[in-house]
């Protein structure tokens, strides 16, 4: 019975040490305020994409892009990408439409366009990287983004920045 009692607490404490290991970074929204603002975020990019579904990439992409219109809120914005990481609308940053982003790395070594591309692929998903804020001085910031597909040639998302 002894022999069989130290091999089965060595695999507890060694699966409690490796996923005691993979809880490195925090969710999306840990925090009251981060969950009422993840969940504005998630809404707002299901939004455009029922938007952009619903009235077809011309139209859609034409109002992302437009700074004043209704894509535009304040700290978020739309931003699109085709599937080869050309921006197709950044509307605060208009000089990048039509330029190929897939190699774009931030400070950190993220190539956050394609790691934006696959979650969209995926599904659904969230991705951090640091990323210049427009609404800061175009001061680096960390950002969380969460984005989706709208058919299986490109896709969208939103933002936000996070308090250092």
């Amino acid at each position: 019975m002894r022999s069989m009692l130290v091999p089965v607490l060595c695999c507890i404490l060694a699966g409690a040490l490796f996923f005691a290991g993979c809880t490195d970074r925090p969710e999306p929204g840990a925090g009251s305020s981060g969950d009422a603002e993840t969940a504005r975020l998630v809404a707002f990019v299901h939004e455009a994409q029922e938007y952009a579904r619903r009235e077809g990439q011309e139209t859609a992409l034409a109002s992302f892009n437009d700074p004043n219109g209704s894509f535009v809120r304040g700290d978020l914005y739309i931003f699109a990408y085709d599937d080869e990481g050309t921006t197709l609308a950044l509307p605060l940053q208009p000089g990048l439409v039509g330029t190929s982003r897939w190699d774009t790395q931030d400070p950190d070594g993220v190539f956050f366009i394609r790691e934006l591309a696959l979650a969209a692929r995926n599904g659904s998903g969230f991705v951090r990287y640091r990323y210049v804020n427009p609404g800061q001085h175009s001061q680096i910031q960390e950002k969380l983004s969460y984005v989706v597909p709208v058919d299986d040639t490109w896709w969208l998302g939103s933002g936000i920045y996070q308090e250092d």
